[in-house]
């Protein structure tokens, strides 16, 4: 059916969108199946569409993540209409965060670590980078997408705590939380706000992490798709 002569109710239109959001991490073609009971089959195809493009980041948080990181990450990739699962490393989905603040995951990274992303990106705090570190699972999921030479990041402590002692930094440039830049083998980039090396992305801390994610949207949606965001976000 032509574009002009699909006029989707909008309140369909939210309800797909809603059940796309609840079921993010399942499979697409059972999404499909159950969208299908209830909603016009060329709405569906459009929303699909649109979802199935879009980019799938997946954003780990732990006890101890910095919250200020992780919430700029997640709100402005989700700004550039990116589908970010946050996936929690513990054993339920709200977490409590390095200043106290409870934040609560979309699910848990058993379940998160059986899809595959465009990027995964690493929010800091000593705590939580400490937990990415000691997680297999997390670990194993990055060593694959840098393999596949597939985008990932990290800021604050996590590129010198979590991705260092991995060997995800080997032969990248990058920077960190500044206290850090010592166990780096690369210190070259620290100076540097944020770094973008190939396939990979880092920064320096909270105060960066506005640049952080806007650099993300550059790499993943283009410099005029960044610059409209930092409009809007007053940031420019």
């Amino acid at each position: 059916m032509p574009w002009a002569e699909l006029s989707p109710c909008p309140r369909a239109l939210t309800a797909v969108f809603n059940l796309m959001a609840m079921a993010k991490v399942f499979d697409r073609v059972n999404i499909i199946d159950i969208l299908c009971f209830t909603i016009p089959l060329e709405l569906i195809q459009i929303v699909v569409l649109c979802w199935w493009l879009s980019a799938q980041i997946l954003v780990p948080i732990a006890n101890g993540t910095e919250e200020m990181e992780a919430i700029m990450i997640i709100d402005i990739l989700r700004r550039a209409k990116a589908n970010v699962v946050v996936a929690s490393l513990e054993d339920k989905l709200e977490i409590v965060a390095s200043r106290k603040v409870k934040m609560v995951a979309d699910v848990l990274l058993d379940e998160a670590v059986k899809q595959q992303y465009d990027l995964i990106l690493l929010p800091g705090g000593l705590g939580g980078a400490e937990a990415y570190s000691k997680s297999d699972k997390l670990m194993g999921l990055i060593k694959k997408q840098a393999e596949a030479n597939k985008l990932y990041g990290a800021i604050c402590a996590s590129p010198a705590i979590a991705l260092e002692p991995h060997g995800l930094l080997k032969g990248k440039k990058a920077t960190s939380y500044p206290a850090m830049w010592n166990k780096l083998a690369d210190q070259s980039e620290c100076n540097n706000r944020v770094v973008v090396d190939g396939n990979l992305i880092t920064s320096q801390g909270p105060g960066t992490s506005v640049e952080f994610a806007l650099a993300i949207v550059e790499k993943l949606f283009g410099r005029e798709k960044a610059l409209e965001l930092a409009k809007i976000l007053v940031f420019v």
